[in-house]
């Protein structure tokens, strides 16, 4: 997991389910464990998988549940530690969402 101190500057996605980041000021200015998470950064990349889930709308429980399901079977594949799949939820609504050409809330 990311140390929750301000030297991360930026996280950038390759398309491949890896995040770089790159922290903040010298290895010099940085904490001792920013100084850990430099070095690491500097051994190997960080994986942290990025799954984006659109759907309708769904109550709060029901995204805890699919969030919670999605980690851990990416967990279980790829033996990423689970504090690292990172899972977005992007709610669309019927009328904005066509099959066919059809909004989805016309469907019956």
């Amino acid at each position: 997991m990311l140390p929750s101190t301000p030297i991360w500057r930026q996280a950038r996605s390759n398309g491949n389910g890896v995040i770089s980041v790159i922290p903040t000021g010298s290895s010099s200015s940085l904490s001792s464990r920013g100084r850990h998470w430099n070095e690491k950064l500097r051994r190997e990349v960080i994986k942290m998988p990025f799954v984006r889930v659109t759907s309708f709308p769904q109550p709060k429980e029901v995204r805890a549940e699919i969030a919670q399901g999605i980690t851990e079977v990416i967990h279980k594949a790829t033996k990423i530690p689970q504090d690292n799949i990172w899972v977005v939820f992007d709610p669309v609504a019927q009328d904005s969402w066509s099959a066919g050409g059809i909004l989805i809330s016309e469907k019956k």
